[in-house]
């Protein structure tokens, strides 16, 4: 499983202000279409991450936010 650093707080997405430096883990469940959703709404490709490895709750993020580390 992946492991992102924000580069940046995101303004869209499932968890807005989400403060830049935190470290999420890319959602391995299924995410309902949420990412692709987010991404066909916005132009922009979005990511289901979360908090926690393989914990809920998770929520999209665009991925020119994320870093992988």
């Amino acid at each position: 499983m992946k492991k992102y650093r924000l580069k940046e707080s995101p303004t869209t997405g499932g968890a807005p202000g989400t403060p830049a430096g935190t470290i999420v883990h890319q959602w391995q469940g299924h995410d309902y279409g949420a990412a692709s959703f987010d991404s066909m709404m916005s132009q922009e490709q979005y990511m289901s991450v979360s908090l926690v490895p393989g914990e809920n709750p998770y929520f999209t993020v665009p991925v020119r936010l994320l870093e992988e580390v």
